[in-house]
């Protein structure tokens, strides 16, 4: 799909191809994605940004400072470490089939430990990103899903983007998941965030 868009509406768009290889459903404009990974930029780095314009922390402030709960092996990481994945962070940890609540799922990765110097180069970190998922919630009140969608998506008229849509699920494309070998619609293929909303993946 393509689309040529200006201040006053939708110039061009193409759309072409089918939403799986094992269907014949044809994409059209209206066709729903999993965004995956970026969920990142889209919701949590664009809340993030609103909050720090409107004087809630500052990028350069550490952030176990504005986390209730973080642990002293956050110590040193700032939020702008998250953001641009140089928090030292492990990308990820193993944080499904324990069958913990959310809070305590949270409380693991608030006491998460560091992989290499904070600061020593971009390594992707999905941990990172939860973290400042929680420091959205933390400073505005709203979950990350509630805030992105009040304060970024609705003003910006991004209708039909969010967590977990409310929608027909002919019109969203199928995404396979390979570790369980099923078909998924309006839900993310990892294993992470199916208990809920997360920051990463959803």
């Amino acid at each position: 799909a393509a689309v040529v868009s200006s201040s006053q509406g939708v110039l061009w768009s193409l759309t072409c191809g089918s939403t799986s290889p094992d269907e014949a459903l044809p994409v059209d404009a209206g066709t729903l994605w999993d965004l995956a990974s970026l969920t990142k930029p889209m919701a949590t780095a664009a809340s993030v940004l609103l909050l720090a314009s409107e004087g809630a922390f500052h990028l350069g402030e550490e952030l176990r400072t504005h986390l209730t709960g973080a642990g002293e092996s956050l110590s040193g990481i700032t939020i702008r470490h998250c953001l641009t994945h140089t928090s030292g962070l492990p990308a990820w940890k193993r944080l499904y089939g324990r069958g913990d609540s959310p809070d305590a799922i949270l409380d693991r990765v608030r006491h998460s430990e560091r992989e290499r110097p904070i600061g020593g180069g971009y390594a992707y970190s999905d941990l990172g990103y939860i973290l400042l998922g929680d420091l959205v919630r933390q400073s505005s009140g709203f979950s990350l899903e509630e805030f992105a969608a009040t304060r970024i998506f609705s003003p910006l008229r991004m209708e039909d983007t969010g967590y977990r849509p409310v929608v027909a699920e002919s019109r969203i494309a199928p995404t396979r998941c390979p570790d369980r070998g099923r078909i998924l619609r309006g839900r993310s293929w990892w294993f992470e965030p199916w208990a809920g909303t997360t920051t990463h993946p959803g």
